[in-house]
């Protein structure tokens, strides 16, 4: 189910975004198109 997918991609995104750690992370995958 590709909401589910989504939903469930945003979610770990929100998690991860509450901590200073995860953002170059995020930055990261953002960077490569892969989120």
């Amino acid at each position: 189910d590709l909401k589910k997918i989504i939903g469930d991609k945003l979610a770990l995104e929100i998690a991860l975004d509450e901590t200073d750690e995860a953002k170059p992370f995020w930055d990261k995958m953002r960077k490569r198109k892969i989120i």
